[in-house]
């Protein structure tokens, strides 16, 4: 059965998710992440998130990230990443890909400092509003203006 997941990428012209041998030059394709230092080395894989605050948690960059909706059921749990247990990051593994997975753009959000702040605030176990993001639909604190996702919390209470 499949399930809905996020990618972010600073690349807006992504139309699927291909294995790491396809030729395609408008796939995403499994890799090692240059900022990976920390986790497995040897999986080839493409990160994925089930909110799209999870993937901005993950995510180490700054700056326009564009957001990336992906539906499969051929994720692994990431297992051995310190904080997955508030990233939700998921892998779609280069030995998985038996076949082209669509995506569908779904616009793009601006991550600075202060959405990181904001995210962290809402999310970070033991915190005074910690689950809120997560007991709440997107729709609670996503405005989207022209395809740019931007974060309101005024409805998060």
């Amino acid at each position: 059965m499949s399930s809905v997941w996020y990618h972010l990428s600073l690349e807006s012209n992504w139309k699927v998710i291909a294995n790491s041998s396809s030729v395609r030059n408008d796939a995403i394709k499994p890799r090692i992440p240059e900022d990976s230092y920390q986790e497995p080395q040897e999986i080839l894989r493409v990160c994925v998130a089930p909110r799209v605050w999870q993937c901005l948690r993950s995510i180490p960059r700054d700056g326009t990230l564009h957001i990336y909706k992906i539906e499969t059921s051929l994720v692994i749990n990431a297992n051995d990443i310190a904080d997955g247990h508030i990233s939700g990051e998921n892998w779609i593994t280069d030995e998985q890909l038996e076949s082209e997975i669509p995506l569908e753009y779904m616009g793009f959000v601006f991550k600075d400092t202060d959405l990181l702040n904001n995210l962290r605030f809402y999310s970070t176990p033991g915190t005074s509003r910690d689950g809120r993001l997560s007991e709440n639909p997107d729709s609670t604190y996503w405005r989207i203006d022209n395809g740019e996702w931007i974060f309101d919390d005024s409805n998060l209470g």
